[in-house]
């Protein structure tokens, strides 16, 4: 189902208003942060809406859960404490919780387990018209953007996800050495599809 862009921006309103009311900060992300940059719009072909906000301001999130209700939404699913998803007219309005890490590479914010950014984009936070909306986005959006879905950001490929962090496919294969193969299979199948979509004529 394509997202409807009325409804879908009026649910970011909501929230951003909802959330920003308690001094809760949330920020634009995956791939509603992608088109707000790129297209300066949402992506034709997505299918819902996403949202950053930080981890240690889930308690009070969840407090803010009957506010929510009241203005129209339902929470509709969770995942491993990283994902709230609601819903409100039809629309989902993803909740990604990003948690701050420390490795021998430094301090970091992961995202939703599979991707990581270096801490300086959520240390602070920015803000960009979208809409004719003012929304919070990570701090240097179009690196962020690029970290996440690589050099041809710019380009328009259909469902094309965000990339894993190459410290979480490290993760993984120390615990399952299988998934080897995996990614390997799934390199070479998005690198097709980027070649693909670089030969396409502009505007497509």
């Amino acid at each position: 189902m394509i997202i409807n862009r009325e409804i879908a921006l009026k649910n970011l309103t909501i929230a951003r208003d909802i959330l920003g009311a308690k001094g809760i900060p949330m920020f634009l992300h995956f791939g509603t942060l992608l088109g707000a940059l790129r297209e300066k719009d949402f992506i034709a072909h997505d299918d819902d809406t996403d949202v950053g906000v930080y981890g240690s301001d889930k308690k009070a999130i969840q407090a803010l859960i009957p506010a929510l209700k009241a203005a129209g939404f339902e929470i509709v699913y969770t995942r491993d404490e990283r994902l709230y998803k609601f819903k409100r007219q039809g629309e989902d309005l993803d909740f990604f919780f990003a948690y701050e890490k420390k490795n021998l590479f430094g301090r970091r914010w992961d995202l939703e387990g599979r991707a990581s950014i270096p801490a300086r984009h959520l240390d602070t936070l920015d803000e960009t018209e979208f809409l004719g909306e003012r929304f919070k986005v990570p701090h240097d959006p179009y690196a962020v953007v690029r970290n996440l879905y690589g050099r041809t950001w710019n380009v328009p490929i259909a469902h094309f996800p965000s990339r894993v962090d190459w410290r979480q496919r490290l993760a993984k294969l120390r615990n399952n050495p299988g998934k080897f193969f995996f990614y390997i299979r799934r390199f070479l199948t998005d690198r097709s599809k980027k070649a693909a979509s670089a030969t396409k004529p502009s505007g497509i």
